[in-house]
Formats: structure tokens, sequence, C-alpha cells
């Protein structure tokens, strides 16, 4: 499904036209003016494999807003304003190959974030990230830092 660039400042308006649609593999919700989620935004979404959440103005994320997609394979975030990444963030996201965080206003990177995370293949860009701590490292395959 794309909605990408229709001046959408409201996520709750998305969330009502995905209620009962549970075969959305891909979502694209880039170029608009999002800035935060309900919480349950995709409850019902398994399927759910590519969210394109880009060039917004999230400044957070709801703990539990990756929870009801568990075959999320990418994740792309890059462009918005977020400081942080929580510890749960991710735990229901065992097939994550793809995340990309770039030119946000990251301040912080849970530790243990990417625990549960063995396909992550590539976290890109920390280009502002202020504590970066090495044991997240072990867990990616590639990082690449700007």
């Amino acid at each position: 499904m794309d909605f990408g660039f229709n001046g959408l400042y409201k996520s709750g308006a998305v969330r009502k036209k995905l209620t009962g649609l549970t075969e959305v593999e891909e979502l694209n919700l880039s170029g608009n003016y999002i800035s935060r989620f309900p919480l349950k935004m995709f409850t019902g979404q398994p399927k759910m494999r590519e969210l394109h959440l880009n060039s917004n103005f999230i400044f957070s994320i709801p703990s539990d807003l990756f929870t009801h997609t568990p075959n999320l394979e990418l994740a792309d975030l890059k462009n918005n304003n977020i400081r942080e990444m929580k510890k749960t963030m991710f735990y229901s996201n065992k097939s994550l190959k793809f995340l990309d965080f770039s030119n946000n206003n990251l301040e912080s990177i849970c530790k243990g974030i990417f625990a549960y995370q063995e396909r992550l293949s590539q976290f890109l860009d920390l280009t502002r990230l202020i504590k970066f701590k090495l044991y997240i490292r072990r867990h990616l395959r590639t990082l690449r830092v700007n």
C-alpha cells in the first residue's frame, strides 16, 4: 500500500484504513508529515515485510510499533528526528535484515537492542550518534558509520 507523499499528518487515519487488512506486505508512508504513532498502530499486520517511514517528522517511536509485524525484513526510518532506539523496539522482528536510521538525531541505542536479529545484515548510518558502544557491533555483519 502506498500512502507516500500524501500530506498525511495523522497516522491514526492510516491505522483505520489498515483495520481488517491482514495481507499487507509493504506499506509506504514516506514523505508525509507524521510526527508520532498511536499504540498498536500495526496490529493485525503479520505479513508486513517492508515498512517505509522515511522523510517524516517522527520524534519517537512507541515501544510496541513493530510488535505486530513479526515478518518485517526492512524498516526505513531515515530522514526523521528520532533520538532514541529503545531496547524492546525490535524484539518481535527476528526476520529483520535491513534497518535505516540515517539522518536522524540519535543520542542513544539501548544495550541489547539487536540481540534477537540474527538476520540483520545492515544497520545504516549512525552519523549523529553520541553514545555508541561496541556491544552492538557483535550482533551485526555490516556496520557503516559516516
